[in-house]
């Protein structure tokens, strides 16, 4: 067994065993075994890793017995995370019925409803075990130095294989080939500049200075325009998103990270592919050109079949392959969008539903970066704009790829609900710290009139002129 493989079995029972009395560790054991399944690296194909390949299941069983421990020291949970929690649960009811009802092909669709329902449950107890802000450092500190260490495999080792100038060979549960690759580690640059930025502990601004060149290189070799496009869009949400002194340091760290990006961008094929977005119709490539057919066939079926045809209908299924049997295809393609691929495949209203949860998790988000702005607490709005930043770039890299629901989605969703949270903390110390200060000044008005009537009983005695003065 390697000393890779040794290190990580270290890394993954010390935070299962610490994260029985703070589960919010065990998140971050979870999230190691979704960035770094050993099944899916040299390092864990041989030994006592390659026993098994459910890591992550084991990990959520002991996820739960965590949450079960501490619960007395978990915080009720707010108005939005029951009702987002229960949109994501009615989204789930509404998968499974389509899926056994309304499935054209029910292998694919089986697979994609199984994923989904266990990324839903998986979202609550998220929920349920991040308690406080060091919990969240904690996370989004084990999601850079995860990918950190993919991008030193791809650097230094040369894991992967190049094909048409793009990187392949890169697989996360989930997703998969270079589009998918590149979404998923393109989503912690937010988090670097919150780690760099913020300096939310110890070393964590050596972590993410690290770390970063190792991912940026990794993600110009996949070469993905939808994720370039993603990266763009984040970094943008970034700086609308911080207000105040913390908007000044999101500039920073939006400047240093475009001239990283310029720097290391030295292949002319990535030029190439990004420039390729805005192309026109006779300057587009084959690629592209079949992308946007995918996507008005898309539409097509969706108008057609509105209710859903099972997971990955688009247009991995024999429904969905009619509609594209005009671009010459002689085998099921992806829609490659992730947003067609959900209203075609869980229908209109599945989408609505998990659109819906999205969108309210993260206006949650954008009204405690608010509060935390009028309070001047520049690093918690920060953070705030980094967890909004990386959802909006994943949401744009979306569009490109059929990862709409996936996994690391919920998770921002959930992110942006815990910060919610603190704002309610803050609010109730804030609180409790006026009532102290009201029942201090409460005690001294009393001492006070305590003291006035002293003075006004004996005033009297004092002007008494004894008998023998007055005879």
């Amino acid at each position: 067994m390697s000393s890779t493989a040794v290190l990580w079995i270290l890394s993954y029972l010390g935070l299962v065993l610490k994260g029985l009395g703070r589960p919010g560790l065990i998140v971050c054991a979870y999230v190691l075994t979704f960035y770094l399944a050993p099944n899916l690296w040299w390092w864990g194909k041989d030994g006592p890793l390659a026993t098994t390949n459910r890591w992550s299941l084991y990990t959520g069983i002991v996820l739960i017995v965590g949450i079960v421990f501490n619960a007395p020291k978990a915080r009720s949970l707010l108005g939005a995370d029951r009702f987002v929690l229960f949109l994501l649960a009615l989204y789930t009811i509404n998968c499974t019925l389509v899926h056994f009802f309304l499935a054209n092909y029910t292998i694919i669709s089986f697979g994609e409803w199984d994923l989904l329902w266990k990324t839903m449950l998986v979202a609550i107890l998220f929920r349920l075990a991040i308690h406080n802000i060091e919990d969240l450092n904690w996370i989004m500190a084990t999601s850079v130095l995860a990918c950190g260490y993919i991008g030193y495999e791809i650097v230094v080792n040369d894991a992967g294989k190049s094909i048409k100038s793009r990187l392949e060979g890169i697989d996360f549960p989930g997703a998969s080939g270079s589009n998918g690759a590149a979404a998923i580690m393109s989503m912690v640059f937010p988090f670097i500049a919150y780690l760099v930025i913020c300096k939310p502990f110890k070393y964590s601004r050596i972590l993410g200075c690290l770390c970063a060149p190792l991912i940026l290189d990794s993600v110009l070799r996949f070469n993905s325009r939808g994720t370039f496009l993603g990266m763009g869009i984040s970094g943008v949400m970034l700086i609308l998103m911080a207000r105040g002194k913390s908007r000044r340091d999101a500039l920073i760290a939006v400047f240093f990270g475009v001239l990283a990006f310029l720097y290391q961008a030295q292949d002319p094929k990535i030029w190439e592919r990004f420039f390729s977005i805005g192309a026109s119709q006779e300057e587009r490539d084959a690629s592209a050109e079949h992308r946007i057919e995918s996507w008005k066939a898309g539409f097509k079926m969706i108008a057609d079949h509105p209710l859903g045809s099972g997971g990955r209908s688009a247009f991995i299924s024999p429904r969905g392959n009619q509609y594209i049997g005009h671009l010459g295809y002689n085998e099921y393609r992806s829609v490659h969008n992730g947003y067609i691929s959900v209203a075609a495949g869980w229908g209109v209203q599945g989408f609505l539903l998990v659109t819906t949860a999205f969108l309210i998790a993260m206006g949650r988000t954008w009204l405690a970066v608010k509060y935390f702005q009028q309070l001047g607490n520049e690093k918690m709005v920060f953070l705030g704009a980094a967890i909004l930043a990386a959802f909006f770039g994943q949401a744009t890299t979306a569009m490109f790829g059929d990862y709409y629901d996936g996994e690391w989605f919920v998770w921002l969703s959930i992110y942006g609900l815990v910060y919610a949270t603190f704002e309610t903390v803050e609010r109730e110390r804030i609180a409790e710290e006026q009532e102290e200060s009201q029942e201090i000044w409460a005690n001294l008005d009393r001492e006070d009139e305590f003291e006035d009537e002293d003075d006004h009983w004996e005033s009297p005695h004092a002007t008494v002129v004894p008998m023998e003065t007055r005879s």
